[in-house]
């Protein structure tokens, strides 16, 4: 390192086939170590890491020579690394963007709740937050209030956690009021679903992108009513007739994606949907139980894509059904319900990709 003068990102690899030793693995542990390193990394601004139980080293080194990192992305291997946490995040002085990954169960106690504290050192500059697998069952709440301080928080993802419940997101759903992106992904039956629509009604006309993979009651109301400014959705309903709220509502949605879980004959819902389509809509997608599809006839398919071409530019648009692992053959549920008509009616709307029940067309003279 004697003849570098500055790192800028640095990446762990681990190779989880070496049994013995990984070089590349060693040679990051040792890297703080060498001679140049403080001249070298006082620089960097990306780090990531590894889900290993070896990198307490390389963040008690890296909080003592780097604190201008912008980017931290972590995966958290072992109890000692997610104590050793804080110290490398409040080193810093501008973090933007914080990704943690953790698999772990923190039996000795509250592993990342002094790490979600931390992060309030950052923030006036902390914009992202994406949190994946860890669990919160001993996560102190008191820590939970204090990341509630990083008012300039504008993506907040929560991806597979356990013990995630009420008592959490209610210390922080009423924080953000800056928030343009949330997305949750259930990693348990429980859904703390009361507080997950107080991000929407905090966040507001802010809000630009909402995620959700399950069901959360009255989210699809409270979006309407409250994000008029939305741009992307991906949401779940048993109730159909809801899209239509969104589509009368959301003024400036761009990208759709509407998983419904129950089964109806859609003619006059496409009929209706065809007199309020978004200006601004470019890509949307129907998702649907296989078991309990949902039908519609080519006649009602053509109004609502006559609709779309007279009121948005319409570039994507899939209708298609989710295949149960318990279901062997396809053919046996209903998938011939598409005929050729349906296809004749997308060739002719003009549209550049289209995908009915599995089948994908696209226009490749465009793509090429």
């Amino acid at each position: 390192m004697s003849n570098c003068k500055s790192i800028y990102s640095l990446y762990e690899v681990y190779d989880d086939k070496s049994w013995f030793i990984d070089p590349i693995r060693s040679f990051s542990i040792l890297l703080p170590t060498l001679p140049g390193a403080d001249r070298c990394l006082k620089d960097l601004r990306r780090f990531n890491s590894t889900e290993n139980s070896k990198n307490e080293p390389i963040y008690r080194a890296l909080s003592h020579l780097c604190n201008d990192i912008d980017t931290l992305s972590v995966k958290v291997g072992s109890y000692n690394e997610g104590v050793i946490l804080p110290e490398l995040i409040t080193s810093q002085k501008h973090l933007k963007s914080f990704h943690l990954s953790s698999h772990i169960f923190a039996s000795r106690g509250d592993c990342f709740g002094p790490t979600f504290k931390s992060l309030a050192s950052q923030k006036d500059t902390l914009t992202e937050v994406l949190i994946t697998g860890i669990t919160f069952y001993d996560i102190d709440l008191n820590c939970l209030d204090t990341f509630g301080e990083c008012k300039e928080l504008r993506s907040l993802m929560l991806l597979s956690c356990e013990a995630l419940d009420d008592r959490h997101l209610e210390v922080l759903c009423n924080s953000f009021p800056n928030l343009e992106s949330f997305m949750f992904i259930a990693g348990q039956e429980f859904i703390p679903a009361r507080s997950i629509i107080n991000f929407f009604k905090t966040a507001s006309v802010n809000m630009k992108k909402i995620s959700l993979d399950v069901m959360v009651p009255d989210a699809i109301k409270i979006i309407a009513n409250h994000c008029e400014n939305v741009e992307s959705l991906v949401l779940c309903t048993c109730q159909p007739e809801d899209i239509l709220l969104i589509f009368r509502k959301c003024h400036h949605l761009k990208f759709l994606l509407y998983d419904i879980e129950v089964g109806f004959v859609s003619n006059e819902l496409l009929i209706q949907l065809s007199e309020c389509v978004p200006r601004s809509l470019k890509v949307l997608s129907f998702h649907m139980n296989l078991r309990n599809p949902w039908t519609f006839s080519p006649e009602s398919l053509k109004v609502f894509l006559d609709g779309c071409k007279r009121s948005a530019q319409l570039e994507s648009f899939s209708i298609e059904r989710a295949i149960s692992p318990f279901i062997r053959n396809a053919e046996e549920v209903g998938m011939d319900i598409i005929a050729e008509e349906h296809f004749k009616v997308l060739r002719e709307s003009g549209i550049k990709n289209y995908k009915l029940s599995g089948h994908q067309i696209f226009d490749l003279e465009n793509l090429l």
